[in-house]
């Protein structure tokens, strides 16, 4: 592994995603906590400053979209019921994973920039082939603090891993654990960036 203080793809990373307006993307996501797991397909989209919408595509929360538009607040509602809409915190557990994840949680500026403010915790190496490409692998050590999108179920968290292809230099999955045992497993697909997503995205 590179020693901390070259952690040269983290840089190049969040070098390029500065140039990121807006971009969307499939999760596949997959949490465990308490001898429980949950399975989910979302759809993820996000607009610099202040819009995100999260969509579970598959699940048991089939329907459901979250919105956030900045503030202290998020509005979800089912597709197809749109006018029946509920106003509620973003970590609000009707709006949440089974590990507290919601509609702030894949947001990888907040990612980016919790990495970035450890940067010393950071260690990168030869990461797994995804889907028959090399990756490199961008891993966050947690020693005694958290990042800020975390919820509390989060914070037994050791390890934060973030895996990058060599083919596109963008995420493609991200794994966390609680001393050795995976608790988050996300398969990131068709990342789409500055595509221009419109407010009627974030509908």
């Amino acid at each position: 592994m590179l020693i901390a203080t070259l952690a040269v793809a983290l840089s190049a990373l969040t070098l390029e995603w500065s140039h990121v307006w807006d971009y969307s993307m499939t999760i596949d996501a997959r949490e465990f906590r308490q001898g429980q797991s949950q399975q989910e397909v979302l759809r993820y989209s996000y607009r610099r400053p202040d819009r995100a919408r999260l969509e579970i595509l598959d699940g048991a929360l089939l329907g459901a979209v979250v919105l956030w538009f900045g503030n202290d607040q998020a509005t979800a509602y089912r597709r197809g019921l749109r006018l029946f809409k509920v106003r509620l915190a973003p970590s609000d557990g009707r709006v949440t994973s089974l590990r507290g994840n919601g509609v702030l949680t894949p947001n990888v500026d907040a990612i980016l920039a919790c990495f970035a403010d450890h940067r010393s915790r950071v260690t990168e190496g030869p990461g797994p082939l995804v889907e028959g490409i090399p990756t490199v692998a961008i891993a966050l050590e947690f020693t005694g603090f958290t990042c800020p999108t975390d919820s509390p179920f989060d914070w037994d968290v050791t390890r934060d891993v973030l895996y990058v292809s060599l083919k596109t230099h963008l995420p493609v999955l991200r794994e966390r654990y609680a001393a050795e045992q995976l608790v988050e497993r996300w398969e990131l697909h068709d990342l789409r960036l500055n595509s221009g997503l419109t407010d009627s995205t974030f509908r």
